[in-house]
């Protein structure tokens, strides 16, 4: 395995556990724990099944047809297959997961900076780094992986140790 290939297998794994990891798997569990204390056997098998299961099908049915969704869903026809892919993206972009994670993070900023900048530019300006980051295949397993996993797993450690030690406003003094 050349250098180049190892570093385009790397990315590519660690933008899929980034892809898996969301917040939803990070906080979700945390409010089933809450809520449900020792009856959480249930919630936590339907978490395993639609957080880890169904991506962990999708994931391997994207690798069994090699990408090609065309062929994937054309086995239903042209007419629902083209009404099935374009359901899927419009789900995953703009009618489902993109709204909520702009408006999400814009939230979470304005939480510490207010004044931060209006939520429609911010809005606009995610859009044009996603599609820029998305235009390329190549592009987006590279800035998913290279860039914002480690950012991820950083966060997560930093998430790990203040609830360990306590919250940041108890260790400023």
């Amino acid at each position: 395995m050349n250098k180049k290939h190892l570093k385009l297998v790397t990315y590519t794994g660690m933008a899929i556990f980034s892809m898996f990891f969301g917040a939803g798997n990070v906080a979700f569990p945390l409010v089933l724990g809450q809520k449900f204390s020792l009856a959480v056997f249930w919630p936590m098998v339907g978490l395993l099944v639609t957080a880890v299961g169904i991506p962990l099908l999708g994931l391997w049915s994207t690798i069994s047809f090699k990408g090609d969704y065309h062929r994937f869903f054309g086995r239903i026809g042209h007419l629902p297959a083209l009404v099935a892919i374009s359901l899927v993206m419009a789900l995953i972009g703009p009618f489902g997961a993109l709204p909520r994670l702009i408006t999400l993070s814009y939230s979470t900023i304005e939480v510490y900076s207010p004044d931060f900048m209006p939520l429609w530019s911010y809005s606009l300006l995610c859009a044009f780094f996603l599609f820029w980051s998305a235009k390329k295949q190549s592009r987006l397993l590279a800035v998913i992986g290279q860039y914002l996993t480690p950012f991820l797993l950083l966060s997560t450690f930093l998430i790990i140790i203040f609830g360990i030690a306590g919250s940041p406003s108890t260790m400023v003094r």
